[in-house]
């Protein structure tokens, strides 16, 4: 029974962590707003239309702005570029996760800025800025003030095409919480390029936008189907391992749990047989319901805190090897070990409460003339 109670405690624990590890996940400020996203697959298919289309769209009220770029948080299109600082005397090589986006993107996403501005038509030098996330600027090495200086991008022997820096961004995560923060760039596209449109939507009447904008899409384009998701559903599926892991616990705890309740069942039927006789003399004497139940309960409390002080360490070792392979993680209160005992002695207590119950209530002559 010491066993049982042992595997359900554990469970119970890496359930609730695994739970709220996912719900921190899905829930965490991850440096954007991710409500009310349609992404519309291969923008490129509208060619040199993709302009008069978002303009198109922006007529309707519930069609917030409008945006593309060639990847978006959560896929894997990133350009992994080599750019230099300027006037850095070593010409060190660094890597950032570049993304070309429209002059729209960074708003219609929600990004943050610390610093500088976004890309602006006003501005026609914009076509040739970057724009970084804060651990891009602390991977470079720039100081204060990082707005005017500029990275260069090589362009042959000698040749360095310089990339003015016009704003910094509160860092996103572009990837799941298992991974650090990249440093992240923004650049301009050139044209329509393959990737994703991203609509900014009002959460009043979704159903009849898409339907507007599907229409729109099948005006513009008749080479490519109108395909579309919304991000933040896709962006959720990077925790689908982590949901199944959560079920999985749960599953294995309810059978657990079972499986200890009945070997609990079987313990008290057996305690309770065994005392018959001095619960029998006990009630002669005047011991009352209460104190019969206590005498049939304390064993199980007894058994419970045996199997906490072994399942405690075995829970926390378990949850902690699984929170290490996030970057981001939540911190593992002693709420949880003390909670998966308490529901552990309260399904406990459950299972044994009709049959404590029971002897309690029994006549003691019955108990007394027991063989």
């Amino acid at each position: 029974v010491v066993f049982q109670f042992l595997i359900s405690i554990t469970i119970i624990i890496g359930t609730m962590v695994v739970y709220n590890q996912l719900s921190y996940m899905r829930s965490k400020d991850i440096g954007f707003d991710k409500e009310n996203i349609l992404c519309i697959r291969r923008p490129d298919a509208l060619k040199n239309h993709i302009e008069s289309f978002k303009t198109e769209l922006l007529k309707n009220s519930n069609v917030l702005s409008v945006g593309n770029s060639s990847t978006i948080p959560g896929k894997q299109r990133y350009s992994n570029n080599a750019m230099f600082v300027e006037n850095d005397p070593d010409k060190n090589t660094y890597l950032l996760m570049q993304n070309r986006v429209s002059l729209e993107y960074p708003k219609v996403m929600g990004f943050e800025l610390t610093e500088g501005r976004f890309f602006d038509k006003s501005y026609g030098t914009d076509s040739t800025a970057i724009i970084l996330n804060e651990t891009a600027v602390k991977v470079l090495g720039l100081e204060a003030p990082v707005i005017g200086k500029n990275l260069q991008v090589p362009q042959g022997e000698g040749q360095w095409f310089n990339l003015p820096i016009i704003g910094v961004m509160k860092d996103y995560n572009i990837e799941s919480l298992h991974l650090d923060i990249a440093p992240v760039a923004l650049t301009v596209m050139r044209g329509n390029q393959e990737g994703y449109l991203v609509v900014r939507l009002n959460k009043n009447n979704i159903r009849e936008t898409v339907e507007f904008i599907e229409k729109t899409w099948n005006s513009y384009s008749y080479t490519m189907p109108f395909n579309y998701f919304f991000f933040k559903e896709d962006y959720n599926k990077l925790y689908n391992a982590e949901a199944k892991t959560g079920k999985i616990f749960t599953v294995f705890a309810i059978l657990a749990i079972l499986i200890a309740s009945l070997g609990l069942l079987g313990l008290i039927t057996y305690t309770a047989l065994v005392k018959t006789k001095e619960i029998g003399i006990r009630k002669a004497h005047g011991a009352s319901v209460a104190s019969i139940v206590k005498l049939l309960s304390t064993e199980i409390v007894k058994l419970v805190f045996i199997a906490s002080i072994i399942a405690w360490p075995v829970a926390y070792f378990g949850t902690n090897y699984w929170l290490n392979s996030f970057a981001d993680r939540i911190d593992v209160s002693w709420i949880y070990y003390v909670g998966g005992t308490l529901i552990t002695l309260a399904i406990g207590w459950i299972s044994i409460s009709y049959q404590t119950i029971k002897v309690a209530l029994s006549n003691p002559v019955d108990a007394l003339r027991y063989e």
